[in-house]
């Protein structure tokens, strides 16, 4: 039974300040209660101001008992002793301890001033008073406030100690025979007010350092957890960037012989029926091969940005080349115009990307174009700026479409154009093209009349007689004369892959063509005979892949080419390559002019 007692009497012993901070909660605003330090610091003002309240009615209602008379000067401190709740009416009205604390330390500032000016002070008993507006402001305002608060209350003081020199004071209040137990009272009053305001310091402090430990802890999770997500992004996007690499090398592997063997076929004799086949298999593989390309670039753009890789190079044979590859694709009675200036303009640039840009807006022209033109214009404005311009007198796009047009994976048109081909990506990886260009690209279109699409680019030019990279044309009687005494070694793991290089070799007058199936073939064959005069080597193979193939070939003091032909098209698998001691580069699909560009530059053989 006394166990019991005991427990029911531990429990109960918090409930005591429990029920007095309630209590104080009903005067403090919702608003306040929220956080903690606030919430401290309005119980504070509270519990000063009905203490302080309190304390001042005792010690005047001393003074009336000791002097037996209420003079109307004693009425004065009585006002702004009952005046004191003023500053809990203006935390509940305001909501603010701000306007709280400032009424309280002024009302309290006044009544200090006032009682001292009338005692006779320093004196009189009241001087020590000014201590409470100086610690009350030190609890309830910032450090500017009390601040404030303390010059105004030594000045006040001083003043008074002047003016109560110069014999300036009126009479004592008080009978000065009544000022030692007047005294007394104040040093009570002021020992419990600084004792209660020296607790709240402490307290308010420990509250200080619990909510910065707190705040330690919490920024330490959140530390943790962003490691934590740092390490997912991370794995994420390595994930990503494996999925789209192996992505990339599963597609182009069998794009590699479809396009190849179009391309093989189209040089051939062939009926015009067969012809047209042939070039329907070549349109639709390069169809693949640029979405392939586009999510690609897409990719690559969200995680590293657009790269740009500026080099010399003749923009007027470029736009010509685009216009030639782009016409078979434009529908039968539509006029494909290309406009630019008589001067030949060579820019220094990347052409990669400036062609990503023209064949993506003709591109999207020839899929909305049945009758009409379509035009691509270039025009030198000033001498440091290049506008393209590709119009069209298509199908138009509607006013709340166009803003949605350079947005990834967004298709805009009819509901008879909704289902069209293209994947929605060539016109946002043209955005962020030319924003990495500094450039800008605006939009005209009206339904029913066409589009024109306008890229504006600050570009620099160079003169005609600038040297460019050499161009690959027809080869040249020594260029076929080199090729036909080359020695190939060509090593793939997919049969088709090997068949189709073969015959693209052939076609380039290389006759004396070797294949191997592995990376460890390659080796033993060098190892056997290291009189090839080039190697074409793929890099993903099952027993030994091409990079350590390459590897070791070097190891044997091989120093002839070594070009990776890979379906790995991504920057950082070009200078893997490179790394590993490659000459040069050529992704799949491999095609004859890219094909014939790689060797010609292996091997140094001048062009025409």
């Amino acid at each position: 039974m006394a166990e019991t007692t005991h427990c029911s009497k531990n429990h109960n012993q918090p409930d005591s300040p429990t029920n007095l901070f309630r209590a104080l909660d009903r005067l403090i605003p919702n608003e306040l209660l929220q956080n903690t330090t606030e919430r401290f610091q309005a119980r504070l003002l509270v519990l000063i101001v009905l203490l302080f309240f309190v304390l001042g009615l005792i010690a005047i209602l001393v003074i009336i008992g000791l002097e037996k008379s209420v003079p109307i000067r004693r009425l004065v401190s009585i006002f702004l002793i009952l005046a004191q709740p003023m500053a809990l009416w203006a935390m509940v009205h305001f909501k603010s301890l701000a306007h709280a604390g400032w009424t309280s330390v002024l009302l309290t500032w006044c009544l200090a001033f006032y009682i001292d000016f009338n005692n006779l002070s320093t004196a009189g008993p009241m001087t020590p008073a000014w201590v409470v507006p100086i610690v009350f402001s030190s609890l309830l305002l910032n450090r500017q406030g009390f601040l404030y608060v303390t010059v105004a209350c030594l000045l006040a003081m001083m003043s008074i100690f002047w003016a109560n020199t110069q014999l300036l004071l009126p009479a004592p209040i008080t009978d000065p025979t009544q000022w030692k137990p007047l005294r007394l009272i104040i040093i009570i009053s002021l020992i419990l007010i600084v004792s209660l305001c020296i607790y709240s310091l402490i307290k308010l402090t420990q509250i200080k350092e619990t909510e910065l430990h707190e705040e330690i802890q919490r920024r330490k999770k959140i530390s943790e957890e962003l490691a934590i997500a740092k390490e997912q992004a991370e794995a994420s996007a390595k994930s990503k960037a494996l999925f789209l690499a192996t992505m990339s090398h599963e597609l182009r592997t069998p794009l590699n012989g479809v396009l190849a063997s179009a391309e093989l076929l189209a040089l051939e004799d062939l009926p015009e029926k067969t012809k047209s086949r042939v070039n329907d298999i070549s349109s639709a593989g390069t169809l693949l091969l640029t979405l392939i390309n586009d999510l690609l670039d897409l990719s690559k753009f969200e995680t590293s940005g657009v790269e740009l890789s500026p080099s010399p190079y003749s923009l007027s044979l470029q736009l010509h080349r685009i216009h030639s590859m782009m016409k078979p694709r434009i529908k039968p009675g539509v006029d494909f115009i290309l406009k630019m200036p008589d001067e030949e303009l060579i820019i220094d640039a990347d052409e990669h990307r400036l062609a990503q840009i023209i064949l993506n807006l003709v591109s999207n022209a020839a899929k909305f174009t049945r009758q009409g033109q379509i035009t691509i214009k270039a025009i030198k404005p000033t001498e440091d700026q290049l506008i393209l311009e590709i119009s069209d007198t298509g199908s138009g796009i509607s006013k709340e479409d166009q803003p949605r047009l350079f947005q990834e994976f967004v298709q805009v048109g009819s509901e008879q154009h909704i289902h069209r081909e293209g994947s929605g990506l060539g016109l946002a990886i043209i955005q962020r093209i030319v924003d990495k260009m500094e450039g800008r690209i605006s939009l005209e279109s009206e339904l029913g009349k066409g589009t024109t699409v306008s890229v504006n680019l600050p570009i620099h030019y160079l003169e005609a007689s600038a040297q460019l990279p050499h161009e690959v044309t027809e080869l040249s009687a020594d260029e076929e004369t080199r090729f036909e005494q080359l020695r190939v070694l060509v090593v793939d793991d997919v049969d088709l892959n090997r068949m189709v290089m073969q015959a693209l070799l052939e076609e380039l007058g290389i006759t004396h063509i070797d294949l191997c199936s592995d990376g460890s073939e390659a080796v033993a064959a060098i190892e056997k005979d290291p009189s090839y005069d080039l190697i074409l080597m793929d890099v993903c193979m099952p027993i030994m892949d091409g990079i350590t193939a390459c590897q070791k070939i070097r190891e044997l003091n091989y120093t002839r080419p070594i070009i990776a032909a890979t379906a790995n098209a991504f920057a950082e698998d070009r200078m893997l390559c490179l790394e590993a001691g490659m000459s040069g580069f050529v992704s799949k699909p491999v095609l004859l002019e890219p094909l014939k560009q790689c060797l010609t530059d292996a091997l140094q053989i001048p062009s025409r």
